[in-house]
C-alpha cells in the first residue's frame, strides 16, 4: 500500500502540474491515500479487469480529482482523469521496460526515489512561482457566487481604481469567459454596469455582478470581502495568460 500510496501522490502532483493547478500538498495526501487504500482493496478481493473495476477506477479518480483542485468544473476534473490515468499507464509501461532492461523486478526503493524526484521539482518549481509573483505582484483569487468557486490568478494593479459609482465599492476585472463558465447567468439584482476610462477611449461601460465572496491567498494569510463586485472584460488580460483577473488598488493595502 505504500508503493501505491507513493506513486498516486507523484501521479497527481504531475497532473497538477501540467494542468497548471495550485498544488495543495495536504489535499494530495489525501487523495493518495484514497486511490492507494481503493487498489489495495481490489487486489484483496481479486477483482479482475472488467467493467466493474473501470467504474470504480473511473470514479475513484473523479473524487481524487475533486479532492485535489478545489474545483466543481467537470471538464476540468474529466480533463484531470484522463491526465492522472494518461500518466499511471506511461509509468507502468516505464516500469516494465526497467524490468526487461535490469532483468529482474524493480524494487520499491526505486518507486521511492521517483515519487521523491517529482515530488521534489514540483516544489522547486513552485518556490520558483513564488519568487516570480514577488517580483510580479499575482495572487492566487478564489471567487464563490452560489454555492459555486474558481480559482484563479489574478494581478494587482495599482492603476486600477475602479469603483462602482453608488456604492463606491473596489471593482475588480475578471475575464468573462472564466466567470461565465462557472455562473451561466448573474442574478438580475446583482448586475451593475461600471463607468471606466482609458487611454483611447474616453468613457466606456463595463457590466458587472455583485458576487458572494472574494478570496486573496497571500503566502499563510488570507484576505476575504464579502459582497464583491466584479467587471467582465471580453478577452484575455495577459497575453501569456499568466493571470484572469485584475485586483483593485485597495483590496490588499
Amino acid at each position: 500500500m505504500i508503493e501505491n500510496l507513493l506513486l498516486d501522490g507523484a501521479m497527481l502532483v504531475l497532473t497538477l502540474f501540467l494542468m497548471r493547478k495550485r498544488i495543495y500538498y495536504g489535499r494530495v495526501v489525501v487523495a493518495a491515500t484514497l486511490g492507494a487504500f481503493v487498489s489495495t482493496f481490489m487486489l484483496i478481493i481479486g477483482l479482475q479487469f472488467g467493467l466493474i473495476y473501470i467504474v470504480i477506477l473511473c470514479i475513484t479518480g473523479m473524487v481524487m480529482m475533486r479532492l485535489c483542485m478545489k474545483q466543481k468544473k467537470w471538464n476540468e476534473l474529466i480533463q484531470g482523469v484522463v491526465y492522472y490515468f494518461a500518466l499511471v499507464f506511461s509509468y507502468a509501461k516505464i516500469h516494465q521496460v526497467s524490468e526487461w532492461l535490469i532483468g529482474g523486478r524493480v524494487n520499491g526503493i526505486v518507486l521511492v526515489l521517483l515519487a521523491m524526484g517529482v515530488m521534489g521539482v514540483a516544489l522547486l518549481y513552485m518556490t520558483y512561482q513564488n519568487h516570480r509573483n514577488r517580483q510580479k505582484p499575482i495572487y492566487y483569487v478564489e471567487l464563490t457566487e452560489r454555492g459555486k468557486s474558481v480559482e484563479l490568478k489574478a494581478l494587482l494593479d495599482t492603476g486600477n481604481a475602479l469603483r462602482e459609482p453608488f456604492s463606491g465599492k473596489p471593482v475588480s476585472i475578471v475575464e468573462s469567459n472564466v466567470w461565465h463558465n462557472i455562473v451561466e447567468e448573474c442574478a438580475p439584482e446583482k448586475f451593475k454596469v461600471i463607468p471606466f476610462h482609458s487611454i483611447g477611449q474616453e468613457h466606456g461601460m463595463l457590466q458587472g455582478t455583485e458576487i458572494e465572496k472574494l478570496i486573496i491567498r497571500q503566502d499563510d494569510r488570507e484576505i476575504v470581502q464579502k459582497n464583491a463586485i466584479i467587471a467582465f472584460y471580453e478577452g484575455n488580460l495577459s497575453n501569456d495568460k499568466s493571470y484572469q483577473m485584475i485586483l483593485h488598488q485597495s483590496l490588499l493595502l
